[in-house]
């Protein structure tokens, strides 16, 4: 029965793509009814909303059967919230015996802690009063035994009996039933630059992926220095914004600050270069974004605007951010793109936008949206005459396979071969540009990961391939935030691994952007 579910939920998903979307005029759904199928709030219904629909599917089907009301019952008993009452958790029980020890023939009046256990509510802590600790006692030994990860089957009591049970089912299929419909909607304005906070909200606090992220969050204060390449402190700023918004930590919230305080008015910026500037910008402006500086520190919001705005202008060894992404088709102009996009995002800067999403789509092979790039040696290139960022669908050379190869960071491996040397500038290339196309397609390009004949998704394919054949080519070690992203833009499903931490210039998306 479980597996029955899964698989029509599924057809579901991808009716769109089978049998065509059905014409919103017809079905006289008006924006209302499109925006709770927004899962991501970026305020268009897309692809990656259904990857949410097809996750709380598979979880319906899981939880097919569950009785919810006794697993509630002991969730207050999880103290140290790891789905597990165990000893640990004694110490409430323990807890709340010593209190009404130290309470009996107590007045609450007098003694207002006391109330705690006053559980017939005469105002004095008797004997009378013990049953309430007896019963403690009991419920707690019953649940050491309860698995408290099944809690997470409450997300799909739809009908609120606490019972998942083919009502809910029923219920599911019912509001599944219109998603083709509003599938490519505009529903409204996205709520957050990179994630809406109602989901950063709604985000598991346990597991791999959190504890990772959890952990850089907690490291200490790092300053932030824009002329150094392999600075960490920009993915540091930007984990302690996600933990500090998700547990409303305002110690963490005050390290954000600091960080973007140093970044307007520390000067680390004289001597960088736009690689240094590239990977680490994108971080603090969405750092900025994630815990709303414009609305809790005006003042410095208002000057981080302005360096925003000379930062991405200002020439810095004869290139600006600006410029470089404009010329320079390898991972310097990726990584300077998405720090462009992010700051155009943040100012409000359509037009800036509007450009650099047509550069961005030209690097993606589509030329006649731009073609400005100065390219090197052409070897990789599938047409000399015509280069571009990700070679064309079905592209070969020299009887060679070279569909959605990066050209300009492959030939820094060495020339056409068809067992290329390693090398990891691909990688590095793409961490640039899936942000820029999931920044892109959050805020206003609904498309954006299509583009290039979904240049991107091929990207990925040509490195599986290399890596299927010679070994060494998947992503590892700061690359692999970078599959999560691209299976949460594009619906691929590339195999993935939990605590990916962070990148270059972004990271921890196994915990935001997991499907």
């Amino acid at each position: 029965m479980r597996r029955f579910y899964r698989v029509t939920c599924a057809l579901l998903a991808l009716s769109p793509v089978l049998f065509g979307r059905a014409d919103p005029t017809s079905a006289q759904l008006g924006i209302a009814d499109c925006r709770q199928y927004d899962r991501n709030g970026n305020g268009m219904v897309d692809i990656a909303d259904s990857a949410s629909f097809s996750s709380e599917s598979s979880l319906l089907a899981d939880c097919h059967a569950t009785d919810l009301r006794g697993l509630l019952e002991c969730r207050s008993f999880d103290v140290n919230g790891n789905s597990v009452v165990d000893t640990q958790d004694q110490i409430t029980l323990h807890v709340r015996y010593q209190l009404f020890r130290g309470c009996l023939d107590s007045s609450v009046a007098r003694r207002s802690e006391c109330g705690e256990v006053d559980d017939n509510g005469d105002g004095r802590i008797t004997m009378l009063d013990y049953a309430a600790i007896v019963r403690l006692v009991d419920r707690f030994s019953a649940c050491q035994s309860v698995d408290l990860s099944r809690l997470a089957c409450v997300d799909v009591d739809y009908d609120g009996d606490g019972l998942i049970s083919s009502r809910d089912q029923i219920i599911f299929f019912e509001r599944f039933g219109d998603f083709n419909t509003c599938l490519g909607t505009r529903v409204g304005e996205a709520d957050g630059l990179w994630i809406s906070r109602d989901h950063l909200m709604s985000l598991p606090t346990s597991g791999p992926a959190w504890e990772r992220l959890f952990a850089e969050a907690s490291a200490p204060y790092q300053g932030p220095d824009l002329s150094d390449q392999d600075d960490l402190a920009d993915t540091r700023t930007l984990a302690k914004a996600l933990v500090g918004t998700r547990l409303a930590r305002a110690g963490l919230i005050d390290d954000v600050r600091s960080a973007l305080r140093e970044v307007t008015h520390g000067g680390s910026d004289r001597n960088a270069s736009t690689l240094s500037l590239g990977r680490a910008l994108t971080a603090y402006v969405l750092s900025a974004d994630i815990i709303d500086l414009a609305a809790i520190d005006p003042s410095l919001d208002a000057d981080f605007r302005r360096k925003l705005e000379a930062l991405r202008r200002t020439s810095y060894q004869g290139r600006s951010l600006i410029s470089t992404h404009e010329g320079r088709p390898n991972n310097w102009g990726t990584h300077a793109g998405a720090a462009r996009v992010a700051i155009a995002l943040y100012l409000g800067d359509e037009a800036d936008l509007a450009a650099a999403a047509a550069v961005h789509r030209g690097w993606l092979g589509e030329r006649s949206s731009y073609a400005g790039f100065q390219f090197g040696a052409l070897s990789w290139q599938a047409d000399e005459s015509r280069p571009i960022g990700i070679n064309r669908r079905g592209a070969t050379r020299s009887g060679i396979n070279i569909d959605g190869a990066l050209p300009e960071e492959m030939r820094r491996g060495g020339t056409l071969a068809a067992r290329p040397a390693r090398t990891g500038y691909p990688w590095e290339a793409l961490q640039g540009a899936t942000v820029t196309t999931e920044l892109l397609a959050r805020n206003g390009y609904p498309n954006a990961w299509s583009w290039g004949d979904s240049a991107l998704v091929r990207a990925i394919d040509f490195l599986r391939r290399l890596d299927a054949a010679y070994g060494g080519w998947w992503a590892n070690g700061d690359d692999r935030w970078n599959v999560w992203l691209v299976n949460y833009g594009s619906g691929s499903t590339y195999p993935t691994e939990g605590g990916v931490g962070a990148g270059k210039n972004m990271g921890f998306t196994d915990w935001t952007h997991a499907r």
